[in-house]
């Protein structure tokens, strides 16, 4: 097995600090030279590129690849886009399927490509931040086609390859679930729910329904808005000192779902600033004719019933798991 982390997608997005950036600078400290792993420009370079390159030759293969991804890109009319990231990405695992192939192990390999979180609420575990795209490959491709609806989590991944590679021994021992009979186009019963966690979060998905739990410590419901401001500027201070922006300098603002801070972490805006029923504790959406969770329903007595359905649900997953939530 191998676990590649890529650094895109996410930010920085500047071309200066993502895919014009120097080549050499890694978390294990700056190498003496670029990889050429990527495309190279092989053309004429401009005097300021031959310059800088007589002075640091160990830059020559990053200037090469910025070359040839500034020229792909003009070459298929993706100027004016930011496309330069994805070109960048796609770059990346073309360098992998490479380096597998060079392996003779391509046809032996499965490739899964899967995104941490959602991009539209990041942060959160309203819809936009916990569906994500995710992509399986090998060679000959699955009976299912090339599109699979069976809702599927990313702990049911590290079992299903492990069911495709033959040790079945072992599939009880996880979380998650097998969906190999799913990608082989049989039958398969799939998940009754979903269920989610997200630092003081909790949520169940059933069907068309969603119940979304958000509980804070007492000590913090406590604070007063004193003790709320001096919180607010300590964890903006270290903010600072990484050169990251803060959120919020409103104390009075309530607290973020994935960080227990006065107008939450940066990641939470978004769905802080859109999302209407964010700072409620308990929320209840139908998501077939309310799919951006636009309309709390936890008080319609219509729903009271699927709405102890749901908590009964998640209860169930919680009580298997460290730590205490109160439903």
């Amino acid at each position: 097995m191998l676990y590649i982390a890529s650094t895109i997608p996410h930010g920085p997005t500047s071309p200066k600090r993502s895919w014009n950036a120097d080549r050499r600078i890694t978390a294990e400290g700056i190498l003496d030279k670029s990889p050429e792993v990527l495309p190279q420009y092989n053309g004429k370079l401009t005097e300021n590129e031959r310059k800088k390159i007589a002075i640091d030759p160990g830059i020559e293969p990053s200037i090469r690849n910025f070359n040839s991804i500034k020229r792909r890109i003009k070459l298929n009319d993706l100027q004016g886009k930011k496309k330069e990231n994805l070109l960048w990405l796609d770059d990346a695992v073309s360098a992998l399927f490479k380096k597998l192939e060079e392996a003779d192990i391509l046809d032996n390999t499965i490739v899964v490509f899967f995104n941490d979180h959602g991009q539209e609420l990041k942060g959160t575990l309203y819809e936009g931040g916990i569906n994500s795209q995710c992509f399986i490959w090998k060679k000959g491709g699955f009976k299912v086609g090339s599109v699979l609806e069976t809702p599927v989590s990313n702990v049911d991944f590290l079992p299903t390859l492990l069911d495709i590679a033959g040790d079945t021994k072992n599939l009880n021992n996880f979380d998650g679930y097998s969906f190999k009979d799913a990608l082989e186009g049989k039958d398969y019963n799939g998940r009754s729910s979903m269920y989610h966690e997200l630092g003081y979060a909790r949520a169940i998905v059933k069907g068309n329904f969603k119940y979304y739990a958000v509980r804070y410590p007492k000590w913090g419901m406590d604070l007063t808005l004193e003790e709320r401001k001096e919180m607010l500027i300590e964890y903006n201070e270290v903010k600072k000192i990484y050169g990251r922006p803060t959120a919020s300098t409103d104390p009075s603002l309530p607290f973020g779902h994935l960080v227990m801070i006065p107008g939450g972490e940066l990641a939470e805006k978004p769905a802080f600033t859109t999302m209407p029923y964010f700072s409620d504790p308990d929320q209840f959406y139908d998501l077939k004719n309310d799919p951006e969770e636009m309309n709390n329903l936890i008080n319609d007595p219509r729903y009271a019933d699927k709405i102890e359905e749901l908590k009964d649900e998640l209860r169930k997953y919680i009580e298997k798991l460290p730590g205490n939530f109160d439903i």
